[in-house]
């Protein structure tokens, strides 16, 4: 039998079949292996990338990629004036007066879009005093951006940039960021990065604005 050349012939194929055998068990273990570190430990990993929910005042992992506050020059921006989804044209200088949360956003930002539901908590906590909200969106189409507002019932001013030039004059490095100003014009905080707006501390932050004096320092 260990001189018939059918015998040593069916032997070598069933030896090469059982090594393909084994490396197509390997091939699959090892996709197996790589779709479990996809799917279950990769989004672990990311989220450590991408900035968290917070109530203080500091920024997130997202924010410390972009280090150093907007250079915000209140002569520059007083000026600037954008349509709104309707297309009627409003710019800071129309809401003097006010505290206002300015917010610079993106539908596509699914950081932005996760902090919306806070701010609009926000907007209506604060509706009928001296405060304003309004978020800029940029570079996308105003009937993308109405239809995004009226899908999550949103009633805080939406203004639209589609060229992005609020970027450079506000010195906007990073989606979401959001600018705090006082009741004369001036930039109170810069916060980059999604924040819980109705949380007990911005509100209680946000009363506190809305309460001083323009002439207090």
């Amino acid at each position: 039998m260990g001189d018939d050349p059918f015998w040593i012939i069916n032997t070598a194929m069933k030896v090469r079949f059982s090594r393909m055998v084994q490396k197509i068990a390997l091939v699959g273990i090892l996709l197996m292996c790589a779709g479990f570190v996809v799917v279950v430990i990769w989004p672990g990993i990311l989220e450590n990338f991408l900035p968290e929910k917070s109530e203080s005042g500091k920024t997130t992992d997202l924010g410390e990629l972009f280090q150093g506050s907007p250079v915000v020059d209140s002569d520059s921006w007083a000026n600037v004036r954008l349509p709104d989804t309707n297309g009627d044209f409003l710019g800071l200088s129309d809401f003097r007066g006010n505290v206002v949360l300015l917010n610079f956003w993106a539908t596509w930002c699914r950081s932005c879009v996760s902090e919306m539901a806070d701010m609009q908590k926000l907007h209506q906590k604060l509706n009928g005093k001296a405060f304003v909200m309004i978020a800029i969106n940029i570079k996308e189409s105003p009937s993308h951006v109405k239809n995004f507002i009226e899908t999550q019932n949103l009633t805080f001013t939406a203004l639209l940039d589609p060229d992005g030039i609020t970027l450079g004059r506000f010195g906007v490095r990073a989606l979401p960021t959001t600018l705090i100003l006082d009741k004369s014009g001036q930039l109170v905080e810069t916060i980059i990065g999604p924040r819980n707006w109705s949380s007990r501390t911005f509100l209680a932050k946000f009363n506190k604005l809305i309460n001083q004096r323009i002439d207090e320092s």
